[in-house]
């Protein structure tokens, strides 16, 4: 049996296969770069974040194609929400993150002033959203069968609740 020697650099997984060879004519295997650049591996991230919000929408989407109509004699979602209600929210959140993503190519070029005009933009375009929102559970909330006011005075309510 043949022995391999062994040194300390062999140790070091981060230096294994980059094939350079030591004083003593072995693979130290040490990397002539170092480690990746910040940028690459914040680069690699995000893609991977990406590629998990597309596998995570997919399966969302498939969900809703095969049991979109399986309300069970429930109500549909058109029933329930204002589809123009629910398009003009989806189109300001896409407008806001495309703004965002304005103040962060402002911030790279030191663009002060596109920079703020971004991010106002921004944040008016997520108020809008906000405003929306709260308008949406507003109504929600008064097309409710028994609101609380309702219930409370309801002489069934009083019974269940006074147990």
């Amino acid at each position: 049996m043949t022995s391999i020697p062994f040194s300390s650099d062999d140790a070091d997984p981060r230096l294994i296969g980059h094939g350079r060879t030591g004083g003593h004519g072995h693979a130290t295997a040490r990397s002539e770069g170092g480690s990746a650049p910040k940028r690459i591996i914040v680069a690699f991230g995000f893609w991977i974040f990406l590629l998990s919000d597309i596998v995570m929408f997919s399966a969302l989407f498939a969900a809703y194609a095969v049991l979109s109509g399986a309300t069970a004699g429930g109500p549909t979602g058109a029933q329930l929400f204002d589809l123009r209600n629910a398009g003009a929210e989806t189109a300001l959140l896409l407008a806001s993150s495309f703004t965002c993503g304005l103040a962060s190519i402002a911030v790279g070029v030191r663009n002060k002033l596109w920079f703020y005009v971004a991010m106002a933009v921004t944040c008016l375009l997520g108020l809008s959203f906000l405003a929306l929102e709260l308008k949406e559970f507003a109504s929600l909330v008064a097309r409710a069968p028994c609101s609380r006011v309702r219930c409370r005075s309801s002489p069934k309510t009083a019974r269940v609740a006074s147990r």
